[in-house]
């Protein structure tokens, strides 16, 4: 009876050993970047093209940064990004920027409660002409 177990308890253990050299062989490798899913880059080449079209427009750029600038400040204490905005709304000449401002303004006014100078804000977006 010592015979067979002597035996077995090696070759189970060899058997299990093969086992789990054997699973990491079927692991599939890590796909490298150059081989990346065809939509993946369709959708990165979308974006490049999106981004040219933004680089050609003033207005366009200069309404995406304002929403970057807005994404930037967003830690920050709403006070700081009053002050950047307004000081922005004065700087800039694009009419567009100017309306992407205020509504930047009226949310940072909100965000402190100050719902008249928000108002204010939202009242020369819908009586600006043009």
């Amino acid at each position: 009876m010592k015979r067979p177990l002597f035996w077995l308890v090696p070759l189970v253990a060899a058997v299990g050993f093969c086992a789990l050299l054997r699973a990491d062989d079927l692991a599939t490798p890590p796909v490298p970047p150059a081989t990346r899913n065809l939509s993946d880059v369709y959708t990165c080449v979308k974006l490049v093209e999106r981004y040219a079209q933004i680089a050609k427009d003033a207005d366009a750029s200069g309404v995406a940064a304002v929403l970057e600038a807005n994404e930037l400040l967003k830690g920050k204490d709403p006070n700081v990004a009053i002050g950047y905005f307004q000081k922005m709304l004065y700087d800039t000449k694009s009419r567009a920027v100017q309306r992407a401002i205020r509504v930047q303004l009226a949310e940072q006014y909100k965000i402190l409660g100050q719902t008249d100078h928000a108002m204010e804000q939202l009242q020369a977006l819908m009586t600006e002409s043009q």
